[in-house]
């Protein structure tokens, strides 16, 4: 490169470097007086009793609050989605191949189904966790025990059968109305097949949309590693949720990496 143009370049970051490097460091100094103050506090809360009685009171509450929402959540998925999935299919099979427009509707209604099923089962797997951990971990009498087990257990299959009907219904109706597209969704390789079989306009939309998803989880995880200290420091919950989150945090940069590099050559 020619060596003005590097001379430049060069004033023109230093320049900038100039300007955004006081904001940079205010940021850094509060970040740090922040975290300072709030550890200080965190241990404080700790020291006393209120963090055990926190604890205690959150755990017998959830202990019931938890399969409650779990049977709410299904009853929605039930009543909800699945009627929509049978309007918006009968829809589909009466379109004439000519109105754009209203076949682009039920498209959409079949995305958002298929991204409500998305939801419900990350949400249907957290709170089938935790309500598990939380009776094995608590003192409740046997019988509540088992009742909460064996209702977490019907929610968890009832879940897994609703979401397979919904996925599966649109994504026949969806091949049906889009005959280029590719991918059985109960095979292993479905999402590289639908993926493959998408067009340009469609994959520029994902990628997009990953891109954007990789910025939000970077986010999200720092904020989650800040939470996790904290609370690690005042309920006691050793470093198995920073380690989780770290390791989550590296998965989602390196296969970031990986796939750029890869896209590269």
């Amino acid at each position: 490169m020619d060596k003005k143009y590097i001379d430049e370049k060069d004033k023109q970051i230093h320049k900038e470097n100039k300007k955004y490097m006081p904001i940079f460091m205010i940021i850094l100094l509060a970040a740090g007086l922040l975290g300072f103050f709030v550890g200080r506090a965190a241990r404080k809360f700790e020291i006393s009793d209120l963090s055990g009685q926190l604890e205690s009171f959150l755990t017998k509450t959830l202990i019931y609050v938890l399969p409650v929402m779990y049977v709410i959540m299904i009853l929605i998925l039930a009543a909800v989605c699945i009627p929509v999935l049978i309007k918006q299919i009968k829809k589909a099979r009466v379109w004439d191949g000519e109105d754009e427009e209203y076949i682009e509707k039920v498209e959409k209604s079949f995305s958002n189904l298929l991204n409500c099923t998305a939801f419900f089962t990350i949400a249907s797997f957290g709170i089938f966790f935790m309500s598990m951990l939380l009776v094995e971990s608590s003192t409740v009498s046997e019988t509540v025990r088992k009742l909460v087990i064996f209702v977490d257990l019907i929610c968890l299959v009832c879940d897994l059968v609703f979401t397979t009907i919904i996925q599966s219904g649109v994504i026949k109706n969806i091949r049906m109305l889009n005959p280029e597209k590719r991918g059985n969704i109960f095979a292993l390789n479905f999402r590289k097949k639908w993926e493959g079989s998408c067009d340009e306009a469609e994959q520029y939309v994902m990628y997009k949309a990953s891109y954007k998803s990789c910025k939000v989880v970077n986010t999200v995880c720092m904020w989650l590693m800040i939470i996790t200290f904290l609370t690690g420091i005042v309920f006691k919950t050793g470093i198995m949720p920073v380690f989780c989150i770290a390791i989550i945090w590296t998965c989602s940069n390196l296969s970031f990496v990986r796939e750029v590099n890869r896209l590269e050559k």
